[in-house]
């Protein structure tokens, strides 16, 4: 019997359990509140032995990181394009770089093709780059 992709293995379950544990542990320290810490611990020592016990919470866990990674993960690449991508392209433009010929191609009749008459033989494949 296989596990469906959205059923929580039981190690996830745990590291669940464990991570809300913390997290309370982590607001009683950080908010002084004494009174998190026995349900913080109380939490952990489940979470340890009856792993089981978490898994409609790391059901929704599962959901919740996959929407925040897909969302993260487009605006650090839209940040990367437009912070780096772009105004690399627009330099190269302004600068004169010309990489595929294209000011060339209807200048003249001749073609802007390179010509490239090379045979392969075995020590090309030892240092391909």
């Amino acid at each position: 019997m296989t596990k469906s992709k959205n059923t929580p293995t039981r190690e996830y379950a745990k590291d669940t359990g464990l991570l809300i544990g913390c997290i309370l542990l982590l607001i009683a320290y950080l908010h002084e509140r004494p009174v998190l810490i026995l349900p913080a611990m109380l939490i952990q020592v489940l979470a340890m032995t009856f792993p089981s016990l978490f898994k409609p919470v790391s059901i929704l866990w599962q959901y919740v990181t996959v929407g925040v990674g897909n969302v993260t993960n487009r605006i650090v690449l839209t940040i990367i394009f437009w912070g780096i991508v772009t105004p690399v392209g627009f330099a190269r433009k302004h600068g004169g770089a010309d990489p595929l010929k294209l000011r060339a191609w209807k200048q003249s009749e001749s073609s802007v093709f390179t010509l490239r008459d090379h045979t392969f033989s075995a020590d090309d494949l030892n240092n391909p780059y």
